[in-house]
Formats: structure tokens, C-alpha cells, sequence
């Protein structure tokens, strides 16, 4: 990192601490400063696209993303905020962006990493060899999607996660494989949102522990079965995750099946017009969407 990009990072990493301080006292006074500077600020067609729809979505009364900011601040580490916000949007979205455009192979900028792959074991080595070299190429984001049947040595991944300061984590991971000391150990790394099932009362229970220990946290829903797409469009979905406190939820489809267009339709309506303090995202579909700008492609419909 040159003298000129370590400076900004500083003054950066400066606005984003001083941000979520003011953010639990006047959410709203700070998200249009916020989105103010940002807009004056922002280099890319990527980010104007995001601070201009930002905007146009906050401007409705009541607003519920305020009180999700202001829950957002009180119950989550602040340092993990400041961390995982930096290394999204400067790391990632700024820095990673221009070394992803300038690279002649098709790169996604969020990399999924599968630990089991039909009983194949990874190993951790492989995993630090790939962040490392796809680092290098400006990717900055990784999600790590565990199953329920589990990985050995699931306490390397608060090692890992250290160890990548300057990336920014998601982890799906089932609630019965997270023990109380995992969640301990999580609870440490400030550059990682952990997202999890809830429910039933006993993984409600799990996602409770994750908010008491101030971790930034949301919730994972898939949506591969007919009950799962019709659950979710009912909005019954929403109203569970939002009376358990959750302020994130990420729907996770089958790419192959066209239940996917019907619930992103849904997703996208939701997102503008919100009826919860909730932020509500469609994984792989918002993935490509985020990637198609990074990569200069034309805006989705």
C-alpha cells in the first residue's frame, strides 16, 4: 500500500470511527452526512450508483433502516462495525475494485469457499494460500458456507480470520456448530458478520448468545423447496426474523431453479420499501449484481 492510499485508509478508518459514535444518538442527521460525503467522495460508477439509491431510499417517513442502524450500534462491538465497514468498503469496494479491474482473469470480488466438498476435506493451508493470492488480485471478501454435518478444527477459524485483517468475512454456518466457545473465539474478530439459521427456539437461542456477545450477526434462510419460496413470499419469513431482533437476513437459493427471480423480485421490493428494521438480501443474485458494476457491465433491471 502506498503512502498515499495508507493515508486515506487512515482518514477513512477515522470518519467510520467517528460515524458509529454519532450514529446511536442521531441516525438520521449522521446517514445523510454520511451519504453527503460519500458522493463527493466517491470515484467510481459503483459507488454513485450505491450513495444515489441510498438515498432515494431513505427519504421515506418513517424510515425503518434508522432504527436498524441504531440497534445495529448498541448491540454490536463497535470496533467489529468500524472493521467490518472499512474493510467492505475501502478494502474491497475501493482498493480491491480498480486491482480486480485491471486483472485479465474473470474474478468474482466476494469469493465462497465450501470447507466440505462431498466429503472432501480442505485444508487450512490450502485456504490461507488462496486468500493470499487472490488478495493480491484485489479480492477482499470471502464467505465461508459450512454445513451441518460439520469440518474438523473449527476453532482455526478465529486464527484465520485474525490473520486476514484487512479482509472482510461472511460466515454461514449451522447453530449446531456453534458451540459456546466458538462463539468466544468469534466474538474476537472484529472483520466478520456470522450469519445462522433461527428456526426453531433452540437455534433462536444460539443467534441470542451471538447479540449478547456483540457480535455482528444476522440471520440465513434457504429457499430450495416450494414451502421454503411460499414462506418467504407470504412475508411470514420477515416478521419471524424481525421479532427475534435479527437486523440482517440473507436468503440463500438454487441458482438452477427459477424460484430464484420470484424471490429476488420480492428481495428488491422489500429492500426499497421496507416494513421491518431489517436488511434483507438475496446472497448468490446480490453477489453477481455488486459484480456486474465492479466489473464496469451494465446495471441489472
Amino acid at each position: 500500500m502506498g503512502e498515499g492510499a495508507s493515508y486515506t485508509h487512515v482518514m477513512v478508518d477515522c470518519v467510520a470511527q467517528r460515524a458509529f459514535k454519532e450514529l446511536e444518538s442521531d441516525p438520521e442527521r449522521c446517514v445523510r452526512k454520511i451519504l453527503d460525503l460519500g458522493q463527493q467522495l466517491a470515484q467510481g460508477e459503483f459507488q454513485q450508483h450505491f450513495f444515489k439509491v441510498a438515498k432515494e431510499v431513505l427519504k421515506q417517513e418513517p424510515c425503518p433502516y434508522f432504527d436498524l442502524l441504531r440497534g445495529l450500534v448498541r448491540q454490536a462491538d463497535k470496533r467489529t462495525l468500524k472493521t467490518f465497514a472499512v474493510n467492505l468498503g475501502w478494502q474491497s469496494w475501493t482498493v480491491g475494485t480498480k486491482k480486480i479491474r485491471r486483472e485479465k482473469e474473470a474474478l468474482s470480488w466476494c469469493m465462497n469457499l465450501y470447507p466440505q466438498n462431498g466429503g472432501r476435506e480442505t485444508s487450512w493451508e490450502a485456504f490461507y494460500e488462496l486468500i493470499e493470492k487472490r488478495k493480491r488480485q484485489g479480492v477482499m471478501v470471502y464467505a465461508f458456507l459450512l454445513r451441518e454435518e460439520g469440518w474438523r478444527d473449527l476453532d482455526r477459524l478465529s486464527s484465520l480470520f485474525t490473520e486476514e485483517e484487512d479482509c472482510a468475512f461472511l460466515l454461514f454456518i449451522p447453530s449446531s456448530l456453534l458451540s459456546d466457545t466458538l462463539i468466544q473465539q468469534l466474538c474476537c474478530c472484529h472483520n466478520v458478520l456470522i450469519l445462522t439459521e433461527n428456526e426453531t427456539p433452540k437455534q433462536e437461542k444460539v443467534f441470542q448468545k451471538l447479540k449478547k456477545c456483540g457480535c455482528l450477526c444476522g440471520v440465513y434462510q434457504q429457499y430450495k423447496r416450494p414451502e421454503q419460496v411460499e414462506d418467504i413470499l407470504s412475508g411470514r419469513c420477515m416478521r419471524r426474523h424481525s421479532a427475534c431482533g435479527a437486523p440482517l437476513v440473507f436468503f440463500l437459493g438454487d441458482e438452477s431453479r427459477q424460484e430464484e427471480t420470484v424471490v429476488y423480485d420480492y428481495v428488491c421490493q422489500t429492500r426499497k420499501r421496507p416494513d421491518y428494521p431489517v436488511l434483507v438480501m438475496d446472497y448468490f443474485r446480490d453477489i453477481r449484481y455488486i459484480g456486474n458494476i465492479i466489473s464496469d457491465m451494465a446495471f441489472p433491471d
